[in-house]
């Protein structure tokens, strides 16, 4: 229990930041 509870400590569960949109304007304005 304790093991655990240092794991949780140490890393907190955290979501994964969401993908940035693909640069499709830049990449038209580019083109």
């Amino acid at each position: 229990m304790h093991y655990y509870r240092t794991l949780i400590s140490f890393s907190p569960p955290s979501p994964p930041p969401p993908p940035p949109p693909p640069p499709l304007r830049c990449h038209v304005s580019s083109s």
